[in-house]
């Protein structure tokens, strides 16, 4: 886990979470919140990557999904990359 990650998920436990993050620190935050159980912050995470979805990360963003056993996101990353292959 990055530095910076490690600061998010202080934040984000102290109450001082900003949900304006990147598209690679909200990937990092899915993973951290997942592997810790952080359940509200993966949550958000999830909400935040959802609003993320492009032609350009859904590929992504679907195998993040599926590597981390998030049916909400794999879902609305399915419907993204069925549409987008239209």
């Amino acid at each position: 886990m990055s530095a910076s990650t490690m600061g998010l998920l202080l934040d984000f436990i102290y109450g001082a979470f900003k949900p304006k993050v990147t598209l690679a620190e909200a990937v990092d935050l899915f993973i951290v919140s997942n592997k810790y159980a952080v359940l509200e912050l993966h949550l958000q995470c999830t909400r935040i990557l959802k609003n993320m979805i492009n032609e350009e990360t859904v590929c992504a963003l679907m195998r993040l999904a599926c590597d981390h056993y998030s049916s909400e996101l794999e879902q609305v990353t399915a419907c993204a990359h069925a549409f987008a292959c239209q």
